[in-house]
């Protein structure tokens, strides 16, 4: 470019070169740009992990950027939707068992089919089958598999001590299991007003509820639907049986922290972490957040299975790495995509949040197998129960959400909620007839 000046000498030509600025915007033009979109960007524990991740993936692969976007837990469905109903979704996602079938059946993910092809026979066999039957649909893959992992009973093992509860005999029965939780309550400082509880869930309008809610539910003999997927159960004795006990774990009992219809996830493990509740429902996961908040929770929280009413079960906490329909760079956002999903960066995640990958070879490896707190979670694996595989779910976990904050804050019964519940399970099913 030439560009002329004007001195008392006369014309002057100077020849400026931008080779600096047009060699880095050829630079940022050759760049691929994969956008990241993972609720756990938002966790500090998580977000070490991921950050490392995109890093490692960059240097190997110099021509792609991979941009982080954050998204709250409560929020990451939603957005999702929006951004892919108008034509601007990101490129890869992370979701939970209780979003992604929605996803798959509306057409917001992509098959990947013709990725794995490419990758050769056996590329599946190394992930965990129950990931694998929730990722597929009419026969197609449209997800990597990510964790595999079931929901625990974590408890505060020396504040059952001074309870005077055995820390080493967790609670067998839903019935013991209520003695420890009433043992727990108390007013530590004096004040007249409980200050320590023995159980706290979440009940706000995220996917957290149904995690803590299901093991219980079900292990009374509910069920959402049936098995045909036609009808709703939410009418049966067993299933208000299951939603009564939950309910009245706070209305009528008083073992549960005021608020939970107000209490994510985060706000639970913020509690445990202060020593204000003896127990709650979690992952593997719950040992390092709740540690990277209170270090002394390493010595104290322990986890155990679930108590019996009349089945041994669990909720299999699954999570999966997808890509949208609508990417614009589908082969490189499969690159990144199997990345994320094999054995280098499932076990940084590990190592960071200690979460059990439906990578076999991060599942059965010594380090997870040595690891009492991920050992205990692992070997529940063969009861956990996954949600109703259903192109509505979204819709009916709704309504069981509201119904279960109903009952909480007692605008109705329990009775009164959950047939509430049952019949808009119904409508929706009759919505739905003919989509799946």
């Amino acid at each position: 470019m030439i560009k002329k000046i004007f001195c008392k000498s006369g014309v002057v030509s100077v020849v400026v070169l931008f080779t600096v600025s047009l060699t880095f915007a050829s630079y940022a033009q050759a760049k691929t740009v994969l956008r990241f979109f993972n609720w756990q960007l938002t966790e500090e524990v998580n977000l070490q992990a991921l950050q490392k991740m995109k890093e490692i993936y960059e240097k190997k692969h110099p021509d792609v950027e991979i941009k982080l976007e954050e998204v709250s837990h409560k929020d990451k469905n939603v957005k999702f939707v929006v951004a892919s109903q108008g034509g601007n979704p990101p490129d890869v996602c992370k979701f939970e068992i209780q979003d992604i079938i929605s996803h798959i059946r509306k057409g917001y993910l992509l098959n990947l089919d013709p990725f794995i092809e490419q990758e050769g026979k056996g590329f599946l066999d190394n992930y965990a089958e129950t990931s694998k039957r929730v990722a597929r649909y009419q026969g197609h893959m449209y997800a990597m598999c990510d964790t595999c992992e079931t929901i625990v009973l974590a408890y505060n093992a020396e504040m059952w001590k001074k309870a005077g509860l055995d820390p080493d005999r967790p609670p067998t029965t839903f019935g013991e299991f209520l003695e420890y939780a009433k043992q727990l309550v108390a007013d530590r400082d004096g004040d007249g007003r409980d200050d320590q509880w023995g159980f706290a869930f979440p009940a706000d309008r995220s996917g957290a509820f149904v995690m803590r809610f299901s093991p219980i539910f079900w292990s009374f003999g509910g069920r959402y639907m049936n098995e045909a997927l036609d009808a709703s159960m939410l009418n049966t004795p067993d299933s208000l049986a299951g939603f009564k006990y939950f309910v009245e774990l706070y209305t009528k009992h008083g073992v549960v922290p005021p608020g939970p219809t107000e209490m994510g996830a985060h706000d639970i493990r913020i509690m445990m972490a202060q020593e204000k509740i003896g127990m709650m429902g979690g992952g593997s996961w719950t040992l390092s957040e709740v540690s990277f908040m209170n270090p002394k929770a390493q010595n104290y929280l322990r986890d155990a299975p679930w108590p019996v009413e009349r089945e041994r079960v669990t909720f299999a906490s699954l999570c999966f790495w997808a890509i949208s329909s609508q990417t614009k760079h589908p082969q490189e956002a499969w690159e990144f995509t199997k990345f994320l999903a094999g054995e280098e960066a499932q076990t940084l995640a590990f190592e960071a949040n200690g979460v059990i990958s439906a990578n076999l070879a991060v599942a059965n490896s010594p380090v997870v197998k040595a690891d009492p707190y991920a050992r205990v979670v692992a070997e529940l694996v063969p009861y956990g129960r996954t949600l109703p595989q259903y192109i509505g779910w979204d819709e009916i976990y709704d309504a069981v959400l509201t119904a279960e904050q109903e009952a909480l804050t007692e605008l109705k019964t329990p009775e009164q909620a959950l047939l509430d519940a049952h019949e808009a399970v119904n409508q929706i099913i009759e919505r739905y007839k003919g989509a799946e």
